[in-house]
């Protein structure tokens, strides 16, 4: 078998890995940007995408994003100094101010585990994994089957 090297693409090729890590990376981002649920806002505007040599980074830089990944179980909410908690009320329309509130918990909704583990095709970046029909060598044909 002979294999010929076009030294004019070798410099694009070892671009390649990391150009896909950002497309990858970039993606991730999307889709956790689409998959993260909206109250106020505050943590999809706080979302950030970050590609270093070698590395991707998609984070959440708020102090809750735990709780709406992983969930949490059911819990009272007191006050830390000495007053009431203060909060409105949506169900009764109006502003409350309890000493204690036994918190229902929070389901799991993993949005950023679903977007980090989705199945992304090589296509989509323009690759064919290496035994693709038609892929071939000089002298060499893989139909896809060997």
């Amino acid at each position: 078998m002979e294999l010929h090297v076009n030294r004019a693409n070798v410099e694009a090729l070892l671009a390649t890995p990391q150009q896909l890590l950002a497309e990858v990376t970039a993606q991730v981002f999307g889709d956790a940007l689409r998959y993260c649920p909206v109250d106020t806002g505050q943590m999809i505007a706080s979302m950030r995408m970050e590609v270093r040599p070698g590395v991707g980074f998609v984070s959440v830089g708020t102090d809750h994003w735990m709780y709406t990944e992983y969930g949490a179980r059911p819990h009272k909410i007191r006050p830390r100094g000495n007053y009431p908690l203060r909060f409105f009320w949506r169900r009764i329309g109006q502003i409350v101010t309890p000493w204690e509130v036994d918190h229902p918990g929070t389901p799991t909704v993993a949005y950023m585990r679903r977007a980090l583990y989705k199945d992304r095709n090589a296509f989509s970046f323009g690759l064919a994994p290496v035994n693709a029909p038609g892929f071939e060598y000089p002298g060499e044909k893989f139909s896809g089957n060997d």
